[in-house]
């Protein structure tokens, strides 16, 4: 059976508690709460749009140190697959982040195809040309794809803080030493990355 304060104390108790309730009302009262999302550092990033999907995409990280430094160029990785029957095209990249954006095959500038049913693995990457400003290791850079029959998907790129990737090679083709094709990849964002020794 509970005893109520003596109505001496209780003016005593309510001026003790009112802050506690002030301060647990206003957390968060600057941070949108509708909005806010955290963001956690990770080293790559996926997408998709209608049978298109994009995995691994990242900025690779620089050579030394954290900086990739304004005016040089940055190149980028990712895998992109397609489910549908009809193969598709990446007609361009745009981003506030360089000047422009190159679309490489083999390592040359060419066309970036994606064969129906099949992958990109190891085909194809980009290239940030002359980057705007300096980019940290962390930081997430806004990228607009262009596909021919797909269309356009908006992605936010992270920079890399490693530059070493486990993750298995799924070229696409059933027959592969790996057993299985690119579409059976792993869809995840860097669960698979080495842990700094």
């Amino acid at each position: 059976m509970s005893h109520p304060l003596p109505r001496r104390l209780r003016p005593v108790a309510l001026l003790a508690v009112a802050p506690l309730l002030l301060a647990v009302a206003g957390c968060g009262a600057t941070l949108d709460a509708q909005t806010y999302a955290p963001r956690t550092a990770v080293d790559s990033t996926n997408a998709t749009i209608n049978d298109i999907a994009i995995r691994n995409l990242r900025i690779e990280p620089p050579a030394g140190g954290i900086t990739l430094t304004q005016g040089d160029d940055a190149p980028v990785s990712l895998v992109v697959t397609n489910t549908g029957g009809e193969p598709d095209q990446l007609l361009s990249v745009e981003s506030p982040a360089a000047q422009d954006v190159a679309l490489l095959t083999g390592g040359r500038p060419g066309e970036f195809e994606v064969p129906a049913g099949g992958s990109t693995q190891g085909e194809s990457s980009l290239l940030l040309q002359s980057l705007t400003a300096d980019l940290l290791t962390g930081e997430y850079v806004p990228m607009t794809l262009r596909f021919e029959r797909a269309g356009d998907i908006e992605v936010l790129v992270p920079v890399a803080t490693s530059g070493r990737v486990t993750r298995d090679v799924f070229t696409g083709e059933p027959d592969s030493e790996e057993g299985e094709p690119a579409l059976g990849g792993p869809a995840g964002g860097h669960g698979s990355e080495d842990e700094p020794e």
